[in-house]
């Protein structure tokens, strides 16, 4: 996987070169800072059908406690 560019947009996700390696979904997002807070988005692509299996995004995560955040995140996938 460390030989597959990183994407700088969704629409430029290189599916093929993830599918070679098996891989049945990748994770997409982007990160905004707004003022003292922060826009997160998140989004899990299914590598076959190159389309979104979940997508969630986040507003207001406070700079203070990134740590926190993240562990919001990822608890509201499970």
């Amino acid at each position: 996987y460390k030989t597959i560019p990183p994407a700088d947009s969704a629409a430029n996700i290189p599916f093929d070169r993830w599918r070679e390696l098996g891989t049945d979904g990748v994770v997409f997002g982007t990160v905004q800072r707004t003022g003292t807070t922060f826009h997160v988005e998140m989004r899990l692509f299914n590598i076959r059908t190159r389309q979104v299996a979940l997508g969630k995004q986040y507003d207001g995560i406070r700079l203070n406690n990134p740590r926190a955040a993240a562990e919001k995140i990822l608890a509201s996938l499970a």
